[in-house]
């Protein structure tokens, strides 16, 4: 099965589209993978159009896309996981705010294959954005316009992608001008 993933700029532009080849196990032969969210944010541009276009491909390759909603609660995700491992789905695609220990746990664990998406998961398959790069490009925009005072809004640090990296980029891109 190959998953193709646009990758967004800092300004929302599409910049280019990465190909994964993930190898589902069929061994269930269930033909459904699951999107689970943290936040299913659908009226979000971005957001909908990654789980529309995610969807609209799996069901091309012949597969179901099942989705589910953690609604900001780690332990609800993981419960989430679980239950999709019951069901023997052929594969899970996990949009995770952070990775904890119980995560790596669960998902080294699983027969099911999942790919984590936005996070760094150093013990098996992830996608990420250079979230670095798109908040230094995004500082380096500010500081050119020469702003008298910059404010900064972020989340938490919990979410290592944006919460840390993505902050430090924008902090470097505003020391550059």
């Amino acid at each position: 099965m190959l998953l193709y993933i646009l990758s967004l700029t800092a300004t929302g532009i599409v910049s280019g589209i990465y190909l994964l080849k993930v190898t589902a196990c069929n061994w269930w032969n269930s033909l459904t993978i699951s999107l689970i969210f943290l936040k299913m944010t659908l009226n979000s541009k971005v957001s909908s159009r990654v789980v529309t276009s995610i969807g609209r491909y799996l069901r091309e390759q012949g597969y179901e896309t099942l989705i589910k909603d953690s609604d900001h609660s780690v332990d609800l995700e993981l419960k989430n996981i679980q239950r999709l491992i019951t069901l023997k789905v052929d594969g899970i695609i996990l949009s995770a705010i952070t990775i904890t220990e119980a995560h790596r746990k669960l998902i080294q664990g699983s027969p099911v294959p999942v790919v984590v998406l936005a996070q760094d998961y150093d013990g098996g398959i992830s996608i990420v954005h250079d979230d670095y790069g798109a908040g230094k490009a995004m500082g380096v925009r500010v500081a050119k316009a020469r702003p008298a005072r910059v404010g900064y809004m972020g989340v938490s640090a919990l979410d290592v992608a944006v919460g840390i990296n993505r902050k430090q980029g924008v902090m470097d891109g505003l020391k550059e001008w």
